[in-house]
């Protein structure tokens, strides 16, 4: 294909998703979060079953979750994990785990986390600012493709979460970060390095870079925006790191790459690839970040990990757990996980950071897909993993957001309940954005995402 025909086709392609977005524009200014049938026909039926609240929804739809439904699974879940883990601020940074089990034992009359009805339950900051990253995503794809062009509208988007963090917690970096942001975005560059932006505001808003950039040789384009879109607030590597690898892990998933092995693939793939686009002529911060690598706290605290679970050598290892591994024993770890001097010495509020983050979210989802056997059905692999990455103290509603963006980009809605997420907040634009994500990844095509994302120089 020349490149005038190649323009064309992008910019033909740009349109027809453009549209899907205008949709859901539609929708959200009547304020109607129900799917309308031109934007999703393929949830006609999904949304004809959550009408009447048929659980038998998963078993005749979701039998095996095409790439399509596993977009949209990813983002509806993204939101359930924020959800559940947030429950109105009363589970977010709860200092005691054992209290959040014994709200569950109440909440479902001892029935278990499966019987959890998460129907009308708010999401906090976490699913505002990740949908604002999906949705500006698949609008600056919809013209020819540029950093550019996608980052002005990223932050455009994310600029508007502003409106909308009402009782829902924002994080004080992510607020000052936005509020630098123009209404137009065209500045996404703007944001100052900031050696105390190393929360988790990247990780917990970028997930769904992963389901445009997905393929092997996307990872450059991947490490570029999933960089930047978390630089408009973390400029810290601690902080921007944990957001490229929340969108790695998620193309990970798309491609189906075993879990035991993200881990590997981030340190040997796509942390040289990260120093490399920070690094080059033209990048902002450069001395900065040459300084903050070099001490290689992101890192070095993987590496740990890795060796924890007996994966740091090469092959197809399998990780090594305890025998015994209870909530008790992962608040623990998950301490041990969150420890790092002189950032966080003591392990207070795991997952609060750019490194803990991934890192309790990724713990979870590797033993739920390595340590239960093949008797295990998916409702308990997903109960499972809400124990694990949802229902711990700290940052928990993060962690959560995270792991089920990961596990929806697996597996799709498989094993889900459908009262955990059928009446979820923002469950249409989840749905609408993770569709609008997988037809921009068909209609531009895998060879054209790959081309290299000319890098701007400093404005």
């Amino acid at each position: 294909m020349d490149a005038a025909l190649a323009e064309d086709k992008l910019a033909t392609d740009g349109e027809q998703h453009l549209a899907t977005m205008d949709e859901v524009d539609a929708q959200n200014a009547v304020g109607n979060d129900s799917l309308q049938d031109t934007v999703l026909q393929s949830m006609d039926e999904v949304d004809a079953q959550n009408a009447v609240g048929n659980d038998s929804l998963q078993d005749t739809v979701l039998q095996s979750a095409t790439a399509a439904e596993r977009c949209q699974a990813s983002m509806v879940l993204g939101g359930v994990g924020d959800a559940m883990g947030y429950r109105g601020g009363n589970w977010e940074f709860c200092a005691s785990t054992s209290k959040i089990l014994r709200d569950l034992d109440e909440l479902t009359s001892g029935r278990g986390i499966a019987a959890l009805d998460c129907s009308n339950w708010m999401v906090s900051d976490d699913t505002v600012e990740h949908l604002a990253t999906a949705e500006g995503l698949a609008r600056g794809l919809a013209a020819p493709v540029s950093i550019d062009a996608i980052m002005c509208s990223v932050a455009r988007e994310t600029k508007k979460t502003a409106n909308d963090f009402t009782a829902r917690a924002p994080g004080k970096t992510e607020q000052r970060g936005i509020k630098l942001i123009d209404v137009d975005g065209r500045n996404w560059r703007s944001k100052p390095f900031d050696s105390g932006a190393v929360g988790c505001g990247a990780a917990m808003r970028t997930a769904c870079i992963g389901l445009i950039f997905r393929d092997e040789e996307h990872l450059e384009n991947l490490v570029a925006i999933a960089i930047e879109t978390s630089r408009l607030t973390k400029t810290h590597p601690t902080g921007y790191l944990g957001g490229v690898c929340a969108a790695a892990f998620t193309a990970f998933a798309m491609q189906r790459i075993p879990v035991q092995m993200w881990g590997r693939l981030f340190l040997e793939r796509v942390l040289p690839a990260c120093a490399a686009y920070v690094l080059q002529e033209g990048q902002r911060h450069i001395r900065e970040n040459q300084e903050a690598l070099s001490q290689g706290a992101f890192e070095s605290k993987w590496r740990w990990y890795l060796r924890e679970r007996g994966l740091h050598e090469d092959g197809p290892a399998a990780p090594s757990f305890p025998s015994e591994y209870g909530a008790a024993k992962r608040d623990v770890f998950y301490s041990q996980i969150s420890q790092l001097s002189p950032l966080n010495p003591s392990g207070k509020n795991p997952g609060s950071k750019g490194y803990d983050s991934v890192l309790i979210a990724y713990d979870a989802l590797l033993w739920v897909e390595t340590q239960l056997g093949p008797g295990c059905t998916d409702t308990e692999r997903w109960a499972e993993l809400c124990h694990r990455a949802v229902l711990h103290r700290g940052d928990n509603d993060s962690t959560g957001s995270i792991a089920a963006s990961w596990y929806g980009a697996l597996h799709g809605l498989q094993g889900v309940p459908l009262r955990h997420h059928r009446g979820v907040e923002y469950r249409g634009r989840c749905d609408a954005v993770g569709l609008a994500l997988d037809r921009a990844f068909r209609h531009i095509g895998s060879r054209h995402l790959a081309a290299p994302l000319q890098l701007l120089a400093d404005r």
